[in-house]
């Protein structure tokens, strides 16, 4: 599904960020803005887009510094509050015409999960709820102490030097053909910098605590079997959010994209049963 109009940001930094926005094919309920994760863009929620849009609801997306048609070296960030920063720019030139007013909710998946995550505390009164879709607040396969050790060291020294993030294709979805259009897609990276790695690291150390700021509706949907995310650090997150309107779906045997698992009616009609109550 094509977007209804894209284009390019500046940011404070002078950098290009861009962004999509797409109708939807009914009369607008609400729009989402999607924040997608490490090493993707923006245009690999067409699956979510096609199925929400005829059911009134539209979307826009940027995406991120060093990911995309953004500008800057892929997957670098000189500062986690780079990617805030940038979301804020979207909401004050792109969000006001794009929704016409209506509610707004905040899609975040992965490292876009944790982005969003913040997000929602920052821009608490845009958002009319937050859903967070495998949020890096744990890796599955947790950082060894040294590795981490050694990336804060040559994060001070050599901040943009990029590494492998080490992500398999193979885990994000049952569905091959996913895995295959995400090798395949030029869009696609797999770096990571030694700054953007340790202000992850940060950034999902914080999160637990950080947890007791968010009053607003949450919802968290996660795989049961993702390989690249802790089902176990996403509810670890989920029990310390102070917000009393809260749910967590987790869909057995899914992996990290549960948007693009085969069996992904059920998410979608969740999502969306999920969305309508929140309209009210």
């Amino acid at each position: 599904m094509k977007p209804s109009r894209d284009g390019f940001l500046t940011n404070d930094r002078q950098q290009q960020v861009y962004y999509q926005c797409w109708q939807s094919e009914v009369k607008s309920k609400a729009n989402l803005f999607i924040v997608h994760g490490l090493g993707e863009h923006s245009g690999r929620y067409q699956r979510l887009i096609e199925a929400l849009s005829p059911r009134g609801f539209q979307f826009t997306a940027i995406d991120l510094i060093g990911h995309g048609k953004s500008a800057g070296k892929r997957g670098h960030v000189a500062h986690f509050d780079d990617f805030l920063d940038d979301i804020g720019l979207a909401l004050d030139t792109i969000d006001k015409p794009a929704t016409n007013q209506l509610p707004l909710f905040l899609l975040g998946h992965s490292l876009g999960g944790l982005i969003g995550f913040y997000a929602a505390l920052r821009f608490a009164d845009r958002w009319q709820g937050v859903i967070l879709s495998a949020p890096v607040f744990a890796l599955a396969m947790p950082v060894p102490k040294l590795k981490a050790k050694m990336g804060k060291i040559t994060a001070a020294i050599l901040p943009s030097l990029t590494l492998k993030n080490e992500l398999d294709p193979a885990g994000l979805s049952h569905d091959e053909q996913v895995v295959k259009a995400y090798i395949e897609d030029p869009l696609v990276h797999d770096q990571i910098s030694t700054r953007l790695f340790v202000e992850m690291m940060s950034a999902m150390q914080a999160a637990p605590q950080r947890a007791k700021e968010l009053q607003l509706p949450l919802l968290l949907i996660q795989g049961g079997a993702d390989p690249i995310v802790s089902p176990t650090g996403t509810r670890t997150v989920y029990n310390a959010v102070a917000s009393t309107d809260k749910s967590l779906l987790v869909y057995d045997g899914f992996y990290h994209e549960s948007f693009n698992e085969r069996d992904n009616a059920a998410v979608f009609n969740d999502l969306e049963h999920w969305l309508l109550q929140h309209l009210k």
